[in-house]
């Protein structure tokens, strides 16, 4: 065999490892406007707090106050949403094959399997 050739089984295997597929529940291409849909919500929320600190702080216009309430505005930080990897292959496939047994079974009417 060539260097560069590899066979059908080997580049199975890669693919299972490298391929990923999304398993975050909703439609894939839903992605693209909620990802930044989310973002904007969460630069929203750390807007309205700096809003808020700053508002407090210039109603009684203190020097000390102004100093503070500036190390607490750049102590504040995006909540917390983080995007979900996608899964590889490897293991989206089997889980996939072991719920369209279980829905095979539920149909038929038997029990389901429970090994």
């Amino acid at each position: 065999m060539n260097r560069g050739q590899k066979s059908p089984q080997q580049k199975k295997r890669e693919s299972y490892a490298k391929d990923r597929r999304n398993v975050y529940g909703e439609n894939a291409k839903a992605s693209r406007k909620a990802i930044p849909r989310r973002k904007a919500i969460e630069l929203r929320a750390l807007r309205r707090v700096s809003r808020a600190l700053i508002g407090e702080a210039t109603a009684h216009a203190d020097l000390d106050q102004l100093e503070t309430l500036e190390s607490r505005v750049e102590g504040k930080r995006r909540r917390g949403w983080r995007k979900v990897a996608d899964q590889p292959l490897g293991v989206v496939i089997p889980l996939r094959l072991a719920r369209r047994a279980r829905q095979a079974n539920r149909k038929a009417g038997r029990p389901a399997d429970l090994g």
